[in-house]
């Protein structure tokens, strides 16, 4: 059941975070027609929210002391570009579900 039941919560979450990030680079303003271009400010949000979540978690529960930093850079880098990319590929109209299969069918190393 546990893990039925966190299957289900990640499966859900990203439906909605796709639900809202595919309306969020849909969004046209009223007044001028403009549409939502900010896919690096979006990304900055993101990783800032992302730094402070961990951060909190591991002043709530503890953590490693002894970490591979040059790792963990080199993963969170290229994650931050991943990202970063897949915001702009969408604020040029491809579409959230497109985009979820393109990411799906990569070479995994």
């Amino acid at each position: 059941t546990k893990f039925v039941f966190g299957a289900s919560g990640v499966c859900i979450s990203f439906l909605i975070y796709g639900w809202y990030q595919e309306d969020l680079f849909s969004y046209q303003s009223v007044a001028n027609g403009a549409k939502f271009n900010y896919a690096w400010l979006l990304q900055f949000l993101e990783s800032f929210a992302n730094v402070f979540v961990g951060l909190m978690v591991r002043i709530l529960v503890g953590g490693e002391r002894d970490l591979p930093f040059k790792s963990l850079f080199v993963v969170g880098t290229s994650q931050l570009f991943a990202k970063a990319f897949t915001n702009l590929s969408l604020a040029a109209g491809l579409s959230y579900p497109i985009m979820t299969l393109s990411k799906s069918a990569k070479m995994v190393p």
